[in-house]
């Protein structure tokens, strides 16, 4: 996006809240296009049912740019777990109930909402174990202190010797992962998992402006470099 609209773009990291205090930061700017937020499912859609008070209305309060991609999650278990498979896997939860436990990055993120979808559509008990981030997460889960959860394909990828790959949450097969079955085939339906990610501002930006960065956004996106880099890294679609 620099280099198409001829600007430099500096990233400001504003952490906490499920990244409402970021959103808020943002919905208070001057619609004039310069400031910008990259939001995912949490603003976007999780946060106005997990916070009683939400400081931006998504709906009413942002201008939305465009949209980067969708990265499917994909169940993820450290190699002493027994099951193998999406069957044996829900057959050896629904065989010890309240014995399980499972790691996600946090609260309200889409891989701990994915799993308690999981649980409601399978009739499972679970416990959930948050952590702060995906990284202690993936470290505990690759020691065995936590069985297994939802990863994203690019998380789980670089780390594929440490680890099995029950599932994908997905409509269809991933091509970075052709042999994990989806929770489909197995049956499982309405537990579609692909968090999606793009590009928000204030509300009331001008419409001559937002196609400028709309444009700019598509013009990045088809860029073999970046469709590469997101492909390989995050296993988006």
């Amino acid at each position: 996006m620099q280099r198409s609209l001829n600007t430099p773009i500096i990233i400001e990291n504003k952490s906490g809240a499920g990244t409402n205090i970021a959103a808020d930061s943002v919905a208070r700017a001057a619609p004039n296009g310069y400031t910008l937020m990259y939001a995912d499912n949490g603003l976007l859609m999780f946060n106005e049912h997990l916070y009683k008070n939400m400081p931006v209305n998504p709906a009413k309060d942002l201008t939305y740019i465009g949209l980067i991609s969708s990265f499917p999650l994909t169940i993820v278990a450290n190699p002493k777990f027994a099951p193998n498979t999406p069957e044996e896997f829900i057959t050896y939860i629904k065989n010890n109930p309240g014995k399980l436990n499972y790691g996600s990055p946090g609260v309200g993120s889409p891989h701990h909402l994915s799993m308690e979808i999981l649980k409601q559509n399978q009739d499972l008990d679970i416990v959930h174990v948050p952590y702060r981030g995906s990284a202690p997460a993936m470290i505990d889960l690759i020691s065995g202190e936590i069985p297994f959860m939802f990863v994203s394909i690019g998380s789980v990828l670089p780390v594929l010797d440490k680890l099995k790959v029950i599932a994908i949450a997905a409509d269809e097969r991933s091509p970075l992962l052709p042999n994990v079955p989806t929770l489909k085939e197995a049956g499982i339906v309405g537990v579609e998992a692909s968090p999606v990610q793009g590009i928000v501002g204030p509300a009331g930006i001008p419409e001559n402006i937002t196609a400028k960065l709309n444009s700019a956004l598509n013009e990045a996106l088809a860029s073999p470099k970046f469709v590469k880099r997101i492909n390989e890294g995050y296993g988006s679609q």
